[in-house]
């Protein structure tokens, strides 16, 4: 067993449309939520999964904590089985089972956090952004640079 991904919490589950509209062709299904989070005290990490199929198969819109994973076939393939502890959140419902006939399968993660934290650099503690501003603003003193200059061998 291969766990490809584990939400946390009530998750809901759209139905996609088919690639032709068509009322047999289904493209499958969306379930977007907050995967579980790998440690105490960090964040969940907010996903989207897309189960392709190649049938038709049916799916609640809400599941609780479901839990997607694979496992080898006899055969040579692969069975993909969903797990949900309930199939509506505050229901009471015993943990369900699907073992679902997918195509493919897609998870994306959320990347904005991880963006922004690329283009926005930490600031700078005041007395290095002081230091900085004392710097240049001497600088601009004539005959400065030229004593920066010959200070640093230049």
């Amino acid at each position: 067993m291969s766990v490809y991904a584990a939400f946390e919490g009530a998750t809901p589950c759209e139905r996609l449309p088919g690639a032709d509209g068509g009322p047999g062709e289904r493209a499958g299904w969306r379930l977007r939520g907050g995967l579980r989070a790998p440690g105490p005290g960090v964040a969940p990490e907010q996903a989207e999964l897309l189960l392709n199929g190649t049938r038709d198969f049916e799916l609640p819109a809400q599941l609780e904590s479901p839990l997607l994973w694979h496992e080898a076939t006899s055969a040579g393939g692969v069975r993909w089985l969903l797990r949900s502890a309930a199939a509506a959140a505050g229901a009471g419902e015993p943990p369900r089972e699907w073992e679902l006939p997918l195509r493919s399968v897609q998870l994306h993660l959320g990347a904005s956090t991880q963006l922004q934290s690329l283009f926005t650099p930490a600031p700078a503690p005041w007395t290095m952004r002081a230091l900085a501003w004392l710097l240049l603003n001497l600088a601009r003193i004539p005959g400065v640079a030229s004593l920066f200059a010959r200070r640093s061998g230049g």
